[in-house]
Formats: structure tokens, C-alpha cells, sequence
């Protein structure tokens, strides 16, 4: 599951949502990445859906129900739309409750499409599928750091590459034995979220007396 912390988080994971006691929130702000395999749909509440084919590394947050489907659930709900003005209510047909614009005017993004999305994780009942819904960002994909301690170098340097990260500097240090020509130290730490192709410094061990 890939937490994060971004301002583009909320207290309240459901603000806007139509229906929300149908969702289950799984994780309240949380990062996924991949590509935009479906066109987005205009929906009858005003959200805007589409699906999203994960990256390596964020294939856990799809059950079995989403790869039927193509990948994961998106949607935009329609107070973070462009065109919904900040503190006005938000009207989409008939449908009720809906709250007051956000500003944040998030954009549809092309059908193909390489990017990262942050929202809540959820789990629709009524569909059975994992979501992210509402969006509160969406942007360019980038690399999420891997952890990488223990790994050998080709290890490390394969897992970078998937993250689609980039190798920086590596130097070597003194190490316990069993870490000769493994990864024992690494920046920026696990977890983080950079730009694509960002880059990792690794320290290698060479083993005691080196």
C-alpha cells in the first residue's frame, strides 16, 4: 500500500463523493501510477471515471475484480473539476449532497496517459472493485523510491529502473561479510516520491577490512 503525505490530502477522504457509505476507505491519501487504459466517462452524479493500468510495484492495490476490468477505478468527483468555482455548491443534475467546489481543478487526463494519482483508497461494495476515489492530484508519473538494503547491485539497479528512478552515485564502505556487494546504504529513503527518473545514491559494502 503506498501512503503518502501531500498537502493535496484531506481530512475528510469522502468529501463530495455521491453515496459514500458505499465505499470503504482503505487507505485515506495513497499514491498509484501506471497508464490510462480506458477513455474517461462522464457519469450522471458528475464524476468523471476511467481506469488506470498499474505500474510494477503498485499491482497490489487491484483485486481480482479490477484486472477484469483493466486495471484500477478512477474517479474525479465533479467538486474538484475544472470549472467548479471554489466555495460555490456543486449541482449535477438531481443528484443531492454533493458539497461546495474545492478549486483544485483537476484535469482528465488523455486516454494512454503516464500517470501518478493521489487520493483515497477504497473499496466499492457495491461493485466489489478498488478505487481511487476522489482524486485530489493527478500528474506526470514518477519514481517512487524502492527499498534496496540487502539487495545486490544488479537487484538494486533493476529495481530503480522499474520504479523509474535512475542510479546517481554509488560508493562502497566497510560492511559485515554477508553484505559484501549488497546495497548498505541508500538516499533518499524508501518510500519517497520524485520526479521521473530521479535519482538514488547507493553504498555498496565491500566487506570487513576493505
Amino acid at each position: 500500500m503506498h501512503s503518502v503525505s501531500s498537502r493535496a490530502c484531506e481530512k475528510n477522504s469522502l468529501d463530495g463523493v455521491h453515496s459514500p457509505d458505499r465505499l470503504k476507505v482503505l487507505n485515506p491519501c495513497a499514491a498509484f501510477q501506471g497508464r490510462v487504459t480506458q477513455a474517461p466517462v462522464k457519469n450522471p452524479d458528475g464524476d468523471v471515471s476511467f481506469e488506470v493500468e498499474p505500474d510494477p510495484g503498485y499491482r497490489r492495490m487491484l483485486n481480482a475484480k479490477n484486472r477484469g476490468e483493466g486495471g484500477l477505478h478512477i474517479e474525479i468527483v465533479r467538486r474538484d473539476q475544472p470549472g467548479c468555482t471554489r466555495g460555490q455548491p456543486v449541482h449535477a443534475g438531481d443528484v443531492p449532497g454533493l458539497g461546495t467546489c474545492s478549486g483544485r481543478d483537476v484535469a482528465t487526463p488523455a486516454l494512454g496517459a503516464h500517470v501518478r494519482i493521489i487520493g483515497p483508497w477504497v473499496l466499492d461494495r457495491n461493485n466489489r472493485w478498488y478505487e481511487i476515489h476522489p482524486v485530489w492530484s493527478i500528474g506526470p508519473a514518477g519514481c517512487r523510491v524502492p527499498r534496496l538494503i540487502g539487495r545486490t547491485v544488479p537487484q538494486a539497479r533493476k529495481a530503480i529502473a522499474r520504479q523509474l528512478c535512475s542510479v546517481g552515485s554509488v560508493r562502497r564502505r566497510s560492511s559485515r561479510a554477508r553484505l559484501e556487494g549488497r546495497v548498505v546504504g541508500q538516499h533518499p529513503r524508501e518510500g519517497s516520491l520524485l520526479g521521473a527518473h530521479a535519482t538514488i545514491d547507493l553504498t555498496i559494502g565491500r566487506g570487513p577490512g576493505k
